[in-house]
């Protein structure tokens, strides 16, 4: 997309969350803020921020960090932790020093370079970062994750441990002191995304990583939020041993209400533009239509708006584009997501059912299908296996729920209705 030849200096539908440089963009949830503001004024912080996929979790979050940080409070890198299925626990610490390294050279490489716990702590992630690269080129893949399931089941790529965990909770440690040492009153700020159950992470997988991470939660000098889907809060409390005992608060991020929305994309247009003639090539009812549409969730709005701007090569058109040239586009955009997966159409007919009622049964699905629930329970297994759904056992029924994918295609309110 060429936003240059739009008047914009870049993209201002960037689904990316905001940056430490972009922090002026960030509107709304003023309350929660002034909450969390005032939690990370203390030391030894354990920080929940859970809320629906794509409402804006990362960038509440990478504001509330990056405030802390301006405020001399904590030193935090530039870049969050991506938690990705499958990871240990050592990975995990692996990739949070890795950042944390990264972010001291980048802000402070001559006043700490000759530091013993730096240059330690720098050894080691070199030397795990060089192992993985060879693990990764012998089965395919590379990186700290690289998509690979560390499991323990048989026939699974197993992990190599290169460091033990508490060796590396010593070195993580060690770098929190070094970080007072720069100036930074309570340590260290760690923030680890990507902690959804059930889309991203299996429960059992999930449980054990905040098992093993429980007691360095306490250490002093540093601090963790944690940033995952709905119900995170709940399931730390339900499934996890003396870990909620440890949270310091936790906060619900909601959808923006439709003018502060509108507050958000003035704000991105004004500060992208090259003069104040610029204006975004989309009428408001466009925009205002997918805010209804996706609940708020501004990934999924930024990202159909900039996938239907590069279909129509909106670089010819000579007016806006209107509500009624744009929802045709948009339900065949939700839709193709879903036809990447190659469903059967009975798979596309129990995703329609669930859909329609946001949650439901095995015994619900079969009677409305006309099929057995032995048929039905083979279909979820492999609607779950390609992340179309999650389900969890309440009692004896196993009760059923769509990703938002599926509800944007198939649901009430959904292109499909």
């Amino acid at each position: 997309m060429d936003w240059e030849g739009l008047g914009f200096t870049d993209n201002p539908l960037d689904t990316d969350p905001i940056k430490q440089k972009t922090l002026s963009l960030y509107v709304g949830h003023e309350n929660e803020a002034e909450i969390c503001s005032k939690v990370l004024a203390s030391k030894n912080v354990n920080l929940i921020i859970e809320g629906a996929r794509g409402v804006g979790t990362t960038s509440f979050a990478n504001l509330m960090r990056f405030e802390a940080q301006e405020k001399k409070l904590y030193f935090t890198p530039p870049k969050e932790i991506r938690v990705e299925a499958g990871w240990t626990v050592e990975t995990l610490f692996a990739a949070i020093i890795a950042n944390v390294i990264r972010g001291l050279e980048l802000a402070f490489f001559k006043k700490i370079e000759k530091n013993q716990s730096f240059q330690d702590a720098k050894a080691i992630s070199n030397r795990i970062a060089e192992t993985y690269r060879t693990f990764g080129a012998q089965v395919g893949v590379s990186g700290f994750g690289g998509g690979i399931n560390y499991g323990k089941t048989p026939g699974v790529v197993t992990q190599p441990v290169i460091v033990p965990t508490n060796v590396l909770g010593e070195h993580l440690e060690e770098l929190a002191q070094l970080i007072k040492s720069l100036g930074f009153k309570h340590g260290l700020l760690i923030q680890l995304n990507n902690l959804d159950i059930g889309i991203i992470h299996e429960e059992t997988h999930l449980r054990y990583l905040f098992n093993s991470l429980r007691d360095y939660m306490q250490t002093d000098g540093i601090s963790w939020i944690l940033v995952g889907d709905e119900g995170l809060r709940s399931f730390i409390a339900q499934e996890v041993d003396r870990l909620d005992d440890i949270v310091s608060h936790e906060v619900v991020i909601k959808p923006l209400s439709q003018d502060n929305f509108k507050k958000l994309i003035t704000r991105r247009v004004e500060y992208y533009r090259v003069n104040k003639n610029v204006e975004l090539p989309i009428d408001w009812a466009v925009m205002s239509y997918l805010h209804k549409l996706t609940h708020g969730r501004l990934r999924y709005i930024f990202g159909l708006l900039s996938r239907m701007l590069r279909l129509l090569h909106v670089g010819d058109l000579a007016d806006k584009i209107s509500l009624d040239t744009a929802k045709p586009l948009i339900d065949r955009l939700i839709k193709d997501r879903l036809k990447q997966k190659n469903l059967s159409e009975l798979q596309e007919n129990v995703l329609k059912v669930i859909a329609r009622r946001e949650s439901c049964s095995v015994s619900v699905i079969a009677s409305t299908t006309g099929k057995s629930s032995s048929q039905i329970s083979h279909v979820l297994r492999t609607l779950e296996e390609l992340r179309l759904l999650k389900r969890i056992k309440k009692g004896k029924s196993v009760y059923v729920f769509p990703i938002f994918d599926v509800v944007l295609a198939y649901g009430k309110n959904g292109c499909d209705s």
